[in-house]
């Protein structure tokens, strides 16, 4: 009789009190971490295309100059032309995945960047990811006027 007296362990109700505190935790755990979560490869590709917009108004700069550093800058100007009048007044030009490699535009490149161009310098444009590939599938970036890029899903 004396054993059953003095036994040791936990009651079922202070189990349930620390099941329930670790849910808790868990719960505001989760909260906070799945956001930003979902965030990082849009901020990610923002990053990336800050990067790529200064390569490309770079490669317009040095179009016809000696020093080629960019490759060609090739792209298709919409409404005819060439690309050398980005340097001399506006143009809009779709730059195709192959064209920025070519160009040796660094970072993972979107399957379709469209630009808008004011002698060499970027007014606004979309950088559209491939929806079946890499880190930022599905994702499209937007310059807008002030050079600010918003990335969506």
């Amino acid at each position: 009789m004396k054993k059953l007296l003095n036994k040791k362990g936990f009651t079922l109700i202070e189990l349930l009190a620390v099941i329930v505190i670790l849910a808790i935790v868990a719960a505001v755990t989760m909260a906070v971490i799945v956001p930003k979560l979902t965030q990082a490869p849009l901020d990610a590709a923002e990053s990336s295309v800050g990067n790529m917009k200064q390569q490309l108004v770079n490669a317009c700069s040095t179009i016809g100059s000696s020093v080629d550093m960019y490759g060609t800058f090739d792209g298709t100007v919409s409404g005819g032309g060439d690309v050398s009048t980005c340097q001399s007044g506006t143009c809009t030009i779709t730059f195709s995945k192959a064209q920025l490699t070519a160009m040796k535009i660094s970072g993972e490149l979107p399957e379709t960047t469209v630009i808008n161009f004011n002698q060499c310098a970027i007014t606004s444009g979309t950088f559209t990811y491939s929806t079946s590939e890499g880190q930022f599938k599905g994702i499209t970036v937007t310059l807008d006027a002030n050079g600010k890029a918003t990335a969506t899903k």
